[in-house]
């Protein structure tokens, strides 16, 4: 689904073009995204959903980082008549099915995933998901490819999700699915912004929430990923 930005800020385009997937032959994107620079941050605007945002920033790092998210979520908003959803993850695939670690900023994401080989890893930040009849298929994010192992024909069912917590062993718990749903609608896994209504996450999420497994994983910053899967792959 290709996404043009049209950036009139040449730092913010230097930013954008180290950190994310690109190919300069796509010619008909599904959706444009201008980001133009204002007084006091940018302005971003997108089509065919038309959301215009104002960010701001006093710290250029910051504030690239404020502007990156916004445009995740601006191009999320615009996915999600496709049936296209974003997980915030780090998520890994074997035998033909992708597994992820979801949890809040701190929670263990890329320290879980960094117990896997990179060969296995399929991004450490977003995982896309798309609804195929009653099932969702997992893609690898253009938003990691720069920084994991491409896997450009990556196309697989998504097994479980594994909402993460720090203990001093490894062990799974069951979780119900009102439980499920709140942990994936609140900010820091599915990310918001107050400007965007989400009006199909229920929907969707309820959909994903029936097909795939929802587990709560205790674990310790270093462990076997053989063992691990032995266990609960």
């Amino acid at each position: 689904m290709p996404c043009r930005l049209i950036i009139d800020d040449e730092s913010l385009f230097d930013y954008f073009s180290k950190n994310y997937f690109t190919d300069k032959k796509v010619s008909k994107p599904k959706i444009i995204i201008k980001i133009l620079k204002n007084s006091g941050g940018y302005t971003i605007t997108s089509t065919p959903k038309i959301i215009t945002l104002d960010v701001k920033g006093k710290r250029i790092a910051r504030l690239f980082n404020i502007v990156d998210w916004t445009v995740r979520i601006v191009i999320h908003y615009n996915l999600v008549k496709y049936k296209i959803i974003f997980i915030h993850c780090s998520s890994f695939v074997d035998n033909g099915n992708v597994y992820a670690f979801a949890g809040f900023s701190g929670k263990g994401k890329s320290t879980a995933i960094g117990n896997f080989p990179k060969r296995m890893v399929v991004g450490d930040d977003i995982l896309v998901l798309k609804k195929v009849g009653k099932s969702f298929v997992a893609f690898q994010s253009p938003f990691e490819k720069k920084k994991v192992k491409p896997m450009d024909h990556l196309k697989a069912p998504i097994k479980k999700i594994f909402f993460l917590n720090w203990a001093k062993d490894l062990f799974q718990e069951s979780i119900g699915p009102i439980d499920a749903v709140s942990l994936l609608l609140r900010d820091g896994i599915m990310r918001r912004i107050p400007e965007v209504k989400f009006d199909l996450y229920p929907s969707l999420t309820i959909d994903l929430i029936k097909s795939v497994s929802f587990k709560k994983l205790s674990f310790p910053k270093k462990f076997s990923y053989r063992y691990f899967l032995q266990r609960y792959g």
